[in-house]
């Protein structure tokens, strides 16, 4: 199966920290914070209408405490739009400004993990520098420090990451860096659902699909069928 916009990023991610190459279903209706690294759920991040229809369920109004929702990315899309706290962030630095909130979380030991996986994440961090990342990302420390806070303070927290290489510089990067926040406590564990996975998530990856072009450029392949997509249209031209 190909897809042009496929989240290779995210699946990546998961193997490597849930060990899972899939898409979950993110539980964003059962979060009572929400922090997305440039996940644009409301326009076209993998299922927008299921995404929307959880956002306005976790956004309710009328209950005593609002959840909040704070979004990191370089452009004021219509997600970001909705967000209660926005991060203007430099394209493609949004890993930075979740570095540092895992950073803080870390240092803070806010998680539940055993003391031989945070040892292991305390030292994945340890060489990136609190006021460094602040810089490169272009986010004052104060702010970081604020999200990490509500981070610490929130019980169900769920990190979502953009995931799409094309649209995204970093997005792996991004993508790591949401599910590592998103193991350290069980309950937001619990909210990536690998139950119930998306589709995307059986996507040929774009190595694969460059292997299949010279396959075809050596004449290996005598009969191509195509159903349903348009690789030459999508797939770069130098392929």
């Amino acid at each position: 199966m190909y897809e042009a916009l496929s989240y290779e990023a995210l699946t990546a991610a998961n193997q490597a920290v849930f060990g899972r190459s899939e898409l979950p279903t993110y539980r964003i209706d059962e979060a009572d914070l929400l922090i997305s690294l440039g996940a644009d759920f409301l326009e076209t991040w993998l299922s927008n209408v299921e995404y929307a229809r959880r956002f306005a369920r976790f956004h309710e109004p009328g209950s005593e405490t609002r959840n909040l929702f704070v979004y990191a990315g370089a452009r004021r899309s219509m997600t970001a739009a909705n967000a209660d706290h926005y991060l203007d962030v430099a394209p493609g630095r949004e890993y930075l400004a979740g570095l540092a909130v895992l950073k803080i979380a870390l240092e803070d030991q806010v998680n539940t993990l055993s003391e031989e996986e945070r040892r292991r994440l305390t030292g994945l961090a340890a060489p990136f520098e609190l006021r460094s990342l602040a810089g490169q990302s272009g986010v004052p420390i104060e702010e970081l420090r604020r999200v990490a806070q509500r981070f610490a303070a929130a019980r169900r927290p769920l990190v979502l990451a953009g995931g799409n290489t094309l649209l995204m510089p970093n997005a792996e990067a991004a993508a790591r860096v949401a599910a590592l926040l998103c193991s350290l406590k069980k309950e937001s564990r619990e909210m990536v659902d690998f139950g119930q996975p998306h589709a995307l998530g059986q996507a040929a990856s774009a190595a694969r699909m460059h292997a299949l072009t010279d396959r075809l450029r050596s004449g290996e392949i005598g009969l191509l069928l195509i159903y349903d997509v348009n690789p030459v249209f999508t797939l770069p031209g130098a392929w």
